[in-house]
């Protein structure tokens, strides 16, 4: 009979090691796609009302697919950390998942939004109320999202 220690042990190292692999491809898909926005952009920069953005679809998007994954990828992996906490640190690693499961939301539902409402309306023509919700916005609702989504990823550690 197979021993439940040694399988949630397997399937938590699996988690562990998955999140190590996409946070690496997220990152290098990331790296070769930046905004052509922002106060870092160096040249041909997108500017408000961002309505010229359907020529970067869906290239300055790859990177969300994985990310989305990641962060799904990094609740299990505070549950894991939850399931091996000794008994009397539960309470905190709890506490922990909670907040990771608000930042889980908020990222996924951030990254999605951009990924299957920004682009869709652009590419429609349906420029109105588009720049306060697209990544190219520096101080739009995506970038306050995302802010806020790795704010309390860092805090749930």
């Amino acid at each position: 009979m197979n021993n439940p220690v040694n399988a949630n042990s397997r399937f938590c190292y699996f988690i562990a090691i998955s999140t190590a692999v996409v946070t690496l491809i997220t990152l290098f898909i990331a790296v070769f796609t930046p905004p052509l926005s922002g106060p870092f952009c160096e040249g041909s920069c997108f500017s408000y009302p961002y309505s010229d953005i359907a020529s970067r679809f869906p290239r300055d998007y790859y990177w969300m697919f994985p990310s989305m994954l990641l962060s799904l990828l990094y609740l299990v992996l505070m549950v894991c950390v939850h399931h091996f906490a000794d008994a009397g640190k539960k309470i905190f690693s709890q506490i922990g998942v909670s907040i990771a499961i608000i930042a889980t939301m908020i990222i996924i539902v951030d990254y999605f939004v951009q990924v299957s409402v920004v682009q869709p309306s652009i590419i429609n023509g349906e420029t109105e109320g588009i720049a306060l919700i697209s990544q190219y916005n520096p101080h739009g609702v995506f970038i306050a999202m995302e802010e806020i989504g790795y704010f309390l990823m860092c805090i749930s550690l």
